[in-house]
């Protein structure tokens, strides 16, 4: 996580200088947090590098998003998706058909990425973020204990839920206390 974190944020502080027309710099910082936020946790706890908001994203020819904005549209509905009925999100609700197709979309990435794992485990060859370890511990347990893909796509849910939140905290409090220290330096 701590690699990933370094490595998302340096690059997040070379993305940074953007000026308007008076030369000052022009930032969203609760935009630019939670995006990186998300990228730290794709990274470290899915294994998975995504590339910066404003630049291209690869998009499968069967998927209609890409994964960042499946990560986004989850981390921003998930209250929504947990809190209400699931046929609710089949009536002819614009809003409610936007979560569940943002939801499917996850689904289906996170499905591939099973599959993806498991044949990459067959090969010998092994990922050590989150995602990758839960697959390896459940697939090591027999009968009963051994998780559903329902059941990896919950504990995904409640990861990200946790992590998003968190990281995106962990990475606001950091800014605010690299700008303290910058202030006390200036006018000490």
């Amino acid at each position: 996580m701590w690699t990933e974190t370094i490595r998302v944020m340096d690059q997040w502080f070379e993305r940074l200088p953007s000026r308007n027309q008076d030369g000052q710099h022009i930032v969203d910082v609760s935009t630019s947090i939670l995006e990186t936020a998300l990228m730290i946790i794709s990274a470290a706890g899915f294994g998975r590098t995504i590339p910066w908001p404003d630049q291209d994203q690869e998009l499968a020819a069967h998927h209609s998003l890409s994964w960042l904005d499946a990560l986004k549209g989850v981390g921003t509905h998930l209250i929504v998706r947990g809190t209400l009925a699931r046929f609710l999100f089949r009536l002819p609700i614009p809003n409610l058909r936007k979560v569940d197709k943002i939801f499917n979309e996850f689904e289906a990435h996170v499905l591939e990425m099973i599959d993806e794992r498991r044949a990459m485990g067959q090969q010998g060859l092994e990922m050590n973020d989150l995602f990758s370890r839960l697959i390896r511990a459940s697939d090591a347990e027999e009968g009963k204990a051994r998780l559903s893909p329902d059941e990896l796509i919950a504990n995904i849910h409640i990861f990200l839920l946790a992590g998003h939140e968190t990281t995106a905290h962990l990475l606001s409090s950091a800014r605010e206390f690299r700008l303290s220290v910058c202030f006390f330096l200036i006018f000490k």
